[in-house]
């Protein structure tokens, strides 16, 4: 005989089974950033059943400090709802839906980011970590899988010398073939 501790463990476990937060890049092009300068990240939900919510509360972290979250806004039903409960400063981030559709699968929350230059000393690269808390739809509560951490690369700012010596050599080249040209 199969206990009813038994079938709500099973039952339980497909939900989780069921639904991933992951984090993405959000802006074209590869996934690399230049401190200093702005960029985009999505905290997408995916789902092999078609599950829907309408409280999500999740935490996001990553490998550099100091990071700055410029803006952020939730996706889908979430946007708007009035029930905003996050903490940008801890990388917290919790709303809920009153009336209207449960979110299901998307972009659940879209943030426009900067590294400062001061963190991303002797760094290579940025990862970005989603670790779900609790979704719920209605009073029925499940933690969503962590899905893969995005990993960006850091590509170092061209120094003062650096553009000094390209701007030098592009004025070289200019007068050599500008001469070379217009002496024929």
């Amino acid at each position: 005989m199969v206990s009813i501790a038994t079938v709500l463990t099973a039952f339980a476990y497909r939900v989780e089974a069921a639904c991933t937060l992951i984090p993405a890049w959000g802006d074209p092009g590869p996934a690399q950033i230049v401190p200093d300068a702005p960029f985009n990240l999505k905290f997408n939900v995916t789902s092999t059943t078609g599950d829907a919510f309408d409280s999500a509360i999740f935490d996001v972290a990553f490998s550099a400090p100091g990071i700055v979250v410029n803006s952020y806004i939730w996706g889908g039903s979430f946007h708007g709802s009035g029930y905003d409960n996050s903490n940008v400063l801890q990388g917290h981030f919790e709303n809920f839906i009153s009336s209207g559709p449960a979110f299901g699968e998307g972009a659940l929350l879209s943030m426009n980011v900067i590294l400062p230059s001061s963190a991303a000393i002797s760094l290579n690269s940025l990862s970005v970590h989603a670790a779900p808390g609790t979704f719920a739809l209605g009073t029925q509560e499940f933690t969503p899988q962590t899905g893969p951490d995005l990993m960006i690369n850091i590509v170092p700012e061209p120094s003062g010398i650096a553009l000094f010596a390209i701007g030098l050599s592009m004025t070289s080249a200019f007068f050599v073939f500008g001469r070379s040209f217009t002496a024929q």
